[in-house]
């Protein structure tokens, strides 16, 4: 899938930040750090431009598909909004091609 070219920071910020367990940390200047510790501990520095560069966007994205297991695709998706609507821990099992524990029910 081809990665979306007109994308800011902000808006990865709030999808990472509303999907994937992430939280925001600190801010150094125009970037942003967020970090979870659910799956495994992970910090990431996001820059808040509008537009992310490809490259750029695309290192975040790798990032965060392995830590959190779900595919690439699948965040991909997210951004288009594609799965916006039925977006769900059933949904994150799927793509991770794994049931849902009982602690995320």
């Amino acid at each position: 899938m081809r990665l979306q070219r007109d994308l800011s920071g902000a808006d990865l910020i709030k999808l990472l930040c509303k999907h994937f367990g992430y939280r925001r940390v600190d801010q150094e200047g125009s970037h942003v750090i967020l970090e979870t510790g659910e799956l495994r501990q992970h910090r990431i520095s996001i820059p808040d431009h509008a537009p992310l560069r490809v490259g750029t966007l695309n290192g975040i994205l790798r990032a965060v598909a392995a830590v959190t297991g779900v595919d690439k695709a699948v965040i991909l998706d997210l951004l288009s909004g594609f799965w916006k609507s039925c977006f769900c821990v059933f949904c994150v099992a799927a793509a991770r091609k794994s049931p849902p524990a009982l602690a995320e029910l």
